[in-house]
This record gives structure tokens, C-alpha cells and sequence, in this order.
């Protein structure tokens, strides 16, 4: 059993488990209550674990943790409303402000 990725944020790494079970890799996750002890032993020591059971979905599991990261990393972009001109984040569909729909037309 090999640990491929920790974070300090448990749910995080709980969404990358549920990723890798969705594609077939056997996982686990280790630790995710330790964060009460921080203090006591090194932070680091006290992050959640995610660890694949079998050592051949390594380079798989670490390509699929690879691009979800990558996407979670993308920054917003905005789009302006061609009625009002507000400023309107990318993952809206509709202005806030008046209705519009996105110049890409998704709602």
C-alpha cells in the first residue's frame, strides 16, 4: 500500500478518493481525524493520507490526481453582459444583475 497524496484538507482528499474508486483504483484514506493533534506532532504528520492498495495503479492513479488538481487550479474568467454590462463570473449561465444569458448561451 502506497500513500500518493496528503493535504491537510480532509475533503479534498475524500474527493480524490472518490475519483480514483469511480475509475476502478482501490483506495483508502488514512488519518483524517489526526488534525487535533497538531501541536503535539508535526502538522504534516497530522494530514490526511490517501494511499492506493495495489502498487500497479501508481502511475494511473497519480496521472488521474495530475489533472484534477490541474482543472481545480484553472482561474475564473469573467464575461460581460451585453445588456447591462456587468461583470459575471465564467461558471454563471445568467447575469445576476439583469438575467442575460452568457454570450456563450449557457444557462
Amino acid at each position: 500500500m502506497k500513500t500518493i497524496y496528503s493535504a491537510q484538507d480532509p475533503l479534498a482528499v475524500g474527493h480524490l478518493r472518490n475519483l480514483l474508486v469511480s475509475e476502478g483504483i482501490e483506495c483508502e484514506v488514512r488519518t483524517p481525524f489526526l488534525a487535533a493533534a497538531s501541536g503535539d506532532l508535526p502538522i504534516t504528520e497530522c494530514w490526511s493520507e490517501l494511499r492506493i492498495t495495489n502498487d500497479e495503479d501508481h502511475g494511473r492513479a497519480l496521472a488521474l490526481i495530475g489533472t484534477a488538481l490541474e482543472r481545480g487550479a484553472e482561474p475564473a474568467v469573467s464575461w460581460k453582459c451585453s445588456v447591462c454590462g456587468e461583470e459575471v463570473e465564467k461558471q454563471f449561465g445568467l447575469c445576476w444583475k439583469c438575467g442575460a444569458a452568457s454570450p456563450d448561451g449557457e444557462d
